[in-house]
């Protein structure tokens, strides 16, 4: 029964990603009504909620359920990643799971296709509680998981700090064209005679000085 219930629920999973790929590339085309597009933002809402409400990571994980529904929750537990749909309470119901002798091995699998569409709140809760989990008690499934949660997030570190200096290289760039844009330019002030400056004058009207205009 809850086979053929997952079965329907990844079906529908199927059909809402159809039919948001199909409205945009109907909005591109202009072929698609805001009624239409309308209706069908509301249809994947309203799964949504359904699937929240309806507890789905517990249903699928939790202690009473059976390693081939773990096998082929792929797809339900991707949509809701990347709907963002997870929760913390989620994240804890999987880490039991993953330490569960039975089914560990399937849920590590599930969770492998899901890391990268987690957000950062999420990836430190796994990495949270797998520095919790003393070294003697982890497990070939807890090690594996540690390694990929790790690799995800060393290189979501790894992609920052890329765009931080392309962005860095970026400034620099700029503020060296400008500097010699600016160096370029000099005004100078026609001279006075020395006979009619006067020590007060020194500030209003300087004697030949070329002024360097710097644009930063």
């Amino acid at each position: 029964m809850r086979l053929s219930g997952l079965a329907f629920i990844n079906q529908q999973v199927t059909i809402c990603e159809k039919r948001q790929n199909a409205g945009r590339n109907n909005a591109g085309g202009g072929r698609l009504s805001p009624e239409s597009q309308q209706a069908l933002n509301l249809s994947k809402a309203t799964f949504k909620r359904w699937v929240k409400a309806n507890q789905m990571v517990s249903v699928l994980f939790g202690a009473n359920t059976h390693v081939e529904l773990v096998r082929q929750c792929h797809l339900v537990l991707q949509f809701m990643a990347c709907s963002q749909l997870l929760t913390e309470e989620d994240v804890d119901v999987l880490w039991i799971a993953v330490n569960d002798k039975h089914k560990g091995r399937e849920v590590i699998s599930a969770i492998d296709r899901v890391l990268h569409f987690l957000g950062e709140p999420l990836l430190e809760r796994f990495s949270k509680r797998l520095q919790q989990l003393p070294l003697l008690s982890h497990t070939e499934q807890t090690f594996s998981l540690s390694c990929q949660v790790t690799k995800v997030l060393w290189r979501r570190q790894i992609m920052t700090l890329n765009l931080a200096h392309q962005f860095g290289n970026i400034l620099a760039s700029e503020k060296r064209k400008r500097k010699h844009r600016g160096s370029n330019l000099s005004v100078t002030l026609p001279s006075t005679s020395q006979n009619d400056t006067n020590e007060s004058d020194c500030y209003r009207e300087p004697s030949k000085v070329s002024y360097a205009v710097f644009l930063f």
